[in-house]
């Protein structure tokens, strides 16, 4: 497998959620986010390039300090005439392992290719983008029209059970590459993250209505549902159905058990029991677009990935969410608490 150095290419922000469904969970972060964001569009409009710094640093201080939002800072910095300023933030940009076109190819990015630092800066970037070889190809699916997902494995089959998003179906593969049926999505819709609870005897899989695909019907979009099979005999034991309008698409289990799993589209992180009871949220509004969740041993914090904000650590007991530094403090410094939710934790 191949991969950019350290990091993908990142897009231009306003890519971000602009396009995505409405969620019913749209409070605090999600909700700020799109208020910054549509201050910034009003400011680039009307060419008020002071208000544009402010939000700019207002959004930078949202997403501490995420790539995205370092690279809307340096543009308004560029509009104030602080190319100081503008190198500083593109240069950290670099240092995170991004890379991006915009510093040569848009009209805004102009005054910069006349600095002293754009040369090293863009240096930076493609040495970002050399490919890195990370592992040797173990089996290969013969049709590459399923679109594969997430796998799994079971060491006591030794088999890969597999999602696929356009063949909406779980698949097992061995290791000479043998693909074997599990289970058909029973709405019809991709399958997403899944999960083997070797203790339960089950399968945990994420169903999602993915808005926009053309293979699914329209009136599903914004649906998403978790399933749980028998591993053994594939058999359909819960369905769990999500808030309206969410995206439940990564998911990791607890040692007991527990599914912990995220709403990348309306920002919540949800636990479900083992015995498929419940779909109770953990957080409190923190998270814009949260990723694959990580448990700590002790079962009482998560390390949350969020596609805008960050790497978030999330307390079960308190909903405080604090922030991973992303400039490489030492462990004791890196965290920052919420300031939406710092009362949380007192009351």
């Amino acid at each position: 497998m191949s991969l950019s150095r350290r990091s993908f290419t990142v897009l231009w922000l306003f890519l971000g959620l602009a396009s995505g469904s409405p969620a019913v969970h749209a409070d605090n972060a999600i909700a700020e986010y799109k208020s910054i964001q549509q201050k910034l569009r009003s400011a680039r409009t009307n060419h008020d390039w002071s208000a544009s710094l402010t939000s700019a640093n207002d959004l930078n201080q949202r997403l501490n300090g995420a790539p995205n939002s370092l690279l809307e800072l340096a543009r308004a910095k560029l509009h104030t005439n602080d190319f100081a300023g503008a190198i500083r933030d593109l240069e950290q940009f670099a240092r995170m392992g991004q890379s991006t076109d915009l510093l040569a190819a848009s009209p805004e990015f102009a005054p910069f290719r006349r600095q002293p630092g754009f040369e090293s800066v863009t240096t930076a970037m493609k040495e970002n983008r050399t490919p890195i070889s990370l592992g040797t190809a173990a089996f290969r699916i013969s049709d590459p029209a399923l679109l594969t997902e997430d796998l799994d494995y079971d060491p006591n089959t030794k088999r890969f059970f597999i999602t696929t998003v356009r063949g909406k179906k779980i698949i097992s593969v061995d290791f000479s590459g043998t693909i074997t049926e599990f289970a058909r999505s029973p709405d019809n819709w991709p399958l997403l993250a899944i999960k083997i609870d070797l203790n339960h005897g089950v399968l945990w899989v994420s169903e999602v209505a993915l808005p926009g695909f053309v293979f699914v019907p329209e009136k599903d979009w914004g649906t998403s549902v978790v399933l749980c099979y028998d591993l053994k005999t594939g058999k359909l034991l819960h369905r769990i159905q999500g808030p309206p309008g969410s995206g439940l698409g990564d998911m990791t289990l607890t040692a007991n058990g527990e599914v912990i799993i995220s709403d990348g589209d309306g920002g919540g992180v949800y636990r479900i029991q083992p015995d498929g009871q419940g779909l109770e949220r953990l957080d409190a509004g923190d998270f814009i677009s949260p990723q694959t969740p990580a448990v700590l041993p002790d079962n009482k914090k998560i390390f949350v990935p969020d596609y805008l904000r960050g790497i978030g650590l999330l307390d079960i007991a308190t909903k405080q969410v604090r922030w991973l530094n992303m400039e490489g403090e030492s462990p004791e410094e890196r965290y920052e608490p919420s300031k939406e939710n710092a009362g949380d934790a007192e009351v």
